[in-house]
């Protein structure tokens, strides 16, 4: 029996060839058997090669760069980069290139906390301002990254009934997810 993270798309026609991401949902049935159930799946989403770089990270890092951020195009980008030539106000000295997530989280505080600035960007039309709105809202989203390992220690009844010292297994972190295949050390407490 297949699992469906198993199954690949070969071929999509029809609406997917402009390259955008077309929804779809998959249809199981038994030919010829009334008395078993057709199943349909959630709907999905398909992407094209032509429309991949337009899907955008669901939950970025601070770390990323802004371009992963919905609402930031090319023009924005050079922007971003180049912000504090482009405005008189002074900006703090990690802003004047707004370049990772969390800058443009910061940034946006600071527009919040300083309107002389957020007018200043208002006026020279420095973004549209419902592109940065996405921007901003998709940043809101962002998270720490998480390198820091974890430990698993052995079950306290088995500690109490050998009377030792507990014993553990560390293991690296990537992103908050445990990588359970790359353990760092034995230790024990």
């Amino acid at each position: 029996m297949r699992q469906l993270s198993e199954l690949r798309c070969l071929c999509v026609h029809g609406e997917n060839q402009s390259g955008k991401a077309s929804e779809f949902k998959l249809l199981v049935y038994v030919p010829g058997r009334n008395d078993v159930t057709p199943l349909v799946s959630d709907t999905f989403t398909v992407v094209t090669t032509r429309s991949k770089g337009a899907v955008k990270a669901d939950i970025p890092t601070v770390t990323d760069p802004v371009k992963v951020l919905e609402g930031i195009g090319d023009q924005a980008l050079v922007t971003l980069a180049e912000l504090q030539d482009r405005l008189e106000y002074d900006l703090p000295d990690h802003l004047k290139a707004v370049t990772q997530v969390g800058q443009l989280l910061d940034l946006m505080k600071l527009l919040e906390a300083q309107p002389a600035l957020s007018s200043e960007m208002r006026c020279k039309k420095l973004f549209k301002p419902v592109d940065l709105q996405r921007a901003a809202t998709h940043a809101a989203t962002a998270v720490h990254p998480d390198y820091r390992p974890r430990v698993w220690w052995a079950p306290e009844s088995l500690v109490q009934q050998q009377q030792q010292q507990q014993w553990g297994v560390l293991f690296h972190c990537r992103l908050g997810a445990v990588q359970l295949d790359q353990p760092l050390a034995a230790v024990h407490r």
